[in-house]
């Protein structure tokens, strides 16, 4: 239809009033008022006036948000640079490298990696002395506690749980495997390597596990400084960590070569420079061994009894009060009149007597404990 035929809004307004009069069924309608196209804009409008009514307020709301929102991240945006692009990348890159140094080496006001880190050493530390071995100078070590636990300092250690329970029995067994040409009340060196392998192949899993945890602290620590000197610009920051990435897994893969090297070194040979040192462990762990084998009661494992009432434990906590001092006390205090001052428990226990079956074994438990 042209421009021309079309019909003016009356006329179709006309044939609109003619089809509803005479078209069944509506023209047996008697409420004519929504039929046509005026009563449908009129109701139409009515409806859409009250819609936009209700949703305005919730509008206004959302572009108040949205605008708020827009205006804060244009705050947020850097300001633009007022020197050289490469200067400004150099001066960043100095920056960070000055901060990563004082952070390793503590001189920043960051503490966080070398606190973090020495607790980190701590944990390896207390591993570590897990795994001394566990030698208790019995016939049936179950039967007894271990002798670290009578000692307090010693108690408090966590044991590795591979390491091995053994007594005397034991250790003379690993002595009789490890015989060869020896020459007779010789024990063999190699029965005492045996058992020093026993505990020194339980270290390289602790020193991993920490070497593991301190290189996740300075992932921490490299990604929060990159963030810190870099984050202004996203695609700066993106590029420098892939930059310095690849340099961080090698030194990565050598710390780990240095820690197994380093560990080979301390398992063979078996070797100590610390003799003195070595001396005094040594005889100081043979005297707990054969006062142990003199006092066995002292070490076997008791029956749990049941808890005492409040007035037994009184009673008892006054008499151990008035006990008298201990037989040890008291030869310390005649040896001191006697002119040996400076003694301790542990030197009476050098004055037993060796055991006339079990020498050997507890001179080997006291070699590779020390």
């Amino acid at each position: 239809m042209s421009s021309k035929d079309r019909l003016s809004r009356s006329a179709l307004q006309r044939i609109a009033a003619n089809y509803f009069d005479t078209t069944s069924p509506w023209s047996e309608v008697t409420d004519r008022g929504r039929f046509g196209i005026p009563a449908f804009v009129t109701d139409f409008s009515v409806l859409l006036v009250n819609h936009i009514k209700k949703v305005i307020p919730q509008l206004r709301q959302d572009v108040e948000r949205l605008l708020a929102s827009c205006l804060e991240e244009i705050s947020s945006l850097p300001k633009p640079l007022e020197a050289d692009p490469q200067i400004e990348v150099l001066v960043r890159v100095n920056a960070f490298c000055d901060a990563f140094k004082g952070v390793v080496s503590g001189a920043s006001s960051d503490k966080g990696l070398a606190q973090r880190n020495r607790a980190l050493y701590s944990i390896f530390a207390r591993d570590i002395r897990g795994t001394s071995p566990d030698f208790r100078p019995f016939e049936d070590p179950a039967q007894y506690v271990s002798i670290y636990m009578v000692d307090s300092e010693e108690g408090a250690e966590v044991r590795n749980d591979r390491v091995k329970i053994m007594g005397v029995y034991d250790v003379r067994k690993t002595i009789k495997e490890s015989i060869a040409w020896e020459l007779p009340g010789n024990i063999p060196y190699a029965a005492k390597t045996r058992l020093i392998n026993q505990f020194t192949d339980l270290w390289s899993t602790p020193a991993e596990e920490c070497l593991t945890s301190i290189n996740d602290v300075l992932d921490e620590i490299v990604q929060q400084l990159t963030k810190t000197h870099f984050g202004r610009f996203r695609v700066l920051q993106d590029m420098i960590s892939d930059l310095i990435r690849p340099d961080i897994e090698e030194h990565k893969n050598r710390a780990l070569a240095a820690v197994k090297e380093t560990l080979g070194l301390e398992i063979t040979p078996i070797y100590t420079q610390n003799e003195k040192d070595f001396e005094n462990l040594r005889e100081k762990w043979l005297a707990k061994y054969r006062k142990a084998r003199r006092n066995p009661g002292e070490y076997r494992i008791r029956p749990v009894v049941p808890p005492t009432s409040t007035a037994q434990i009184y009673v008892s906590r006054a008499m151990d009060r008035e006990v008298a001092p201990s037989p040890e006390s008291q030869a310390l205090i005649y040896l001191a009149q006697a002119g040996y001052r400076g003694l301790t428990v542990d030197d009476l226990s050098r004055l037993l007597p060796r055991d006339q079956h079990f020498e050997g074994e507890l001179i080997v438990m006291a070699d590779v404990r020390a």
